[in-house]
């Protein structure tokens, strides 16, 4: 018994996970995602991408579910499945939002270049930061936008030339 008071009943100190930043989304001033804005916010590398899934499913308790949205989103990015990214710059962060089958928003921080806060409206990306598929999948456009300069978002038809006539 001696041993057991002295372990405090052999219990660890539970896991602090901080609350969830809460993100203020813009409505308006959003810009289509182009090459040049790799320049405006810090690089964002996959040990990012994996630290935010890793940070999230400690808090959200799914962890086999983000780690196959790791998965799955590396699939969708490579399909060039992302129909629309745009972005707006704030003092402090970086938005994101668009389209990949479903909406999605992304907050990343201006100066670390970490990711800070995500939502989409997929059934798997509910609550206050989403770690779905859909959202791995962006998060792995950004970093590939960031090491070579290359916007992986599929083209819209209207943004090449008409040459049926």
């Amino acid at each position: 018994l001696v041993a057991y008071d002295r372990n405090f009943n052999f219990k660890t100190p539970a896991l602090e996970i901080p609350q969830p930043d809460i993100a203020i989304w813009p409505v308006t001033g959003y810009r289509q995602l182009l090459p040049e804005h790799r320049l405006i916010f810090s690089k964002l590398t996959k040990e990012q991408i994996d630290g935010y899934f890793i940070y999230r499913l400690k808090g959200d308790k799914q962890i086999t579910g983000d780690l196959k949205a790791l998965e799955k989103g590396k699939s969708m990015y490579e399909a060039e499945i992302i129909l629309a990214c745009s972005l707006q710059i704030s003092s402090y962060f970086v938005f994101l939002c668009g389209i990949v089958t479903y909406n999605y928003k992304i907050q990343k921080s201006k100066i670390s270049g970490s990711v800070t806060n995500t939502q989409s409206k997929c059934p798997a990306g509910k609550g206050p930061n989403a770690t779905c598929k859909h959202v791995a999948a962006v998060l792995l456009v950004i970093e590939h936008l960031s090491s070579t300069g290359n916007v992986s978002v599929r083209k819209s038809c209207t943004e090449d030339l008409q040459t049926f006539h």
